[in-house]
């Protein structure tokens, strides 16, 4: 059964802080990145650490490239010396928001090297009205996931459509609704899938969310309109890395549901470390051994 795929950020990445394997050592602080300057708002780095070995150890590094225009072209998440993933960025002329984005797994195991094609489509005032992703898997098989989007003041509702060339009678479809805050931050999420016996949209989570009012590292990239409108899957920490938001999360509460009511709840709290010029420096999930650290650079 297909399950719901975690396409594109189940590498924007892609985080499991408490499940990384120890890669990269870092004892003499070399790899936190060059001096950050107090001014610089532009995303360079990003440092997953684990805080339970002696020395730090890096554990996944995610790196951006911009173009002359400022807009990422390249992002790579390194996860060890054999092992990464890269996404490429495709721009239409001068614009900001890219109408493509191309997701290569890179892995000595030919089972693991995937392809994934997000097509983006947005309105004039730069809303994500579609999207639509082909994934080429390493098992020759192809999946496909269409969502549509439509807001209103304060709220968002999408409708996912999921198809598998493997089984082509079998598809999914999947309906997610958000309320939103006066920053555009979805404050709460509810999905749910269709069931075809019963012909009724059974609800699967919601999520509850509290925010701060700090910009959120993310928010500033050409990227960040490419982003996927609702988080794929129900992880609490991958939610934050699946779909970053405005400002940056504090807590997720989420709700798992079976048969119409609540099966089991997780909670995760976030603290931050900023920069005097307000930039996130470093992010540290409540109950997971490791922080994320940030640097920046400036143009």
């Amino acid at each position: 059964m297909l399950k719901r795929t975690c396409f594109f950020l189940s590498t924007l990445a892609v985080i499991y802080i408490s499940s990384c394997q120890k890669e990269f050592t870092d004892p003499d602080g070399s790899l936190q990145g060059p001096a950050t300057s107090k001014d610089s708002t532009w995303l360079s780095k990003v440092f997953y650490i684990d805080t339970t070995a002696a020395p730090d150890d890096t554990t996944r590094t995610i790196l951006f490239i911009y173009d002359n225009l400022h807009r990422v072209i390249t992002q790579t998440i390194s996860t060890h010396e054999l092992s990464y993933s890269e996404i490429r960025y495709s721009y239409n002329s001068n614009d900001t928001m890219p109408f493509k984005s191309v997701l290569y797994s890179y892995d000595p195991d030919p089972f693991f090297n995937d392809t994934i094609y997000i097509f983006h489509y947005y309105d004039l005032s730069g809303k994500k009205l579609r999207d639509s992703t082909i994934y080429y898997a390493s098992s020759s098989n192809t999946l496909t996931d269409v969502g549509n989007y439509s807001w209103l003041p304060g709220k968002i509702t999408g409708i996912a459509y999921q198809t598998s060339a493997l089984y082509p009678g079998l598809y999914y479809i999947y309906t997610d609704t958000a309320l939103l805050d006066a920053n555009g931050n979805i404050i709460l999420l509810k999905e749910y899938r269709h069931d075809d016996a019963s012909g009724q949209n059974d609800l699967i989570f919601t999520i509850s969310s509290s925010l701060d009012n700090r910009p959120n590292p993310f928010a500033k990239l050409s990227a960040f309109a490419g982003r996927k409108i609702f988080p794929a899957g129900d992880d609490p920490l991958e939610f934050i890395v699946s779909y970053p938001q405005v400002n940056n999360f504090t807590s997720n509460i989420i709700d798992h549901y079976s048969n119409g009511v609540i099966d089991f709840s997780e909670t995760l709290s976030l603290q931050y470390v900023y920069y005097s010029n307000g930039s996130v420096k470093e992010m540290r999930p409540t109950g997971f051994p490791g922080k994320v650290s940030f640097i920046y650079t400036a143009f």
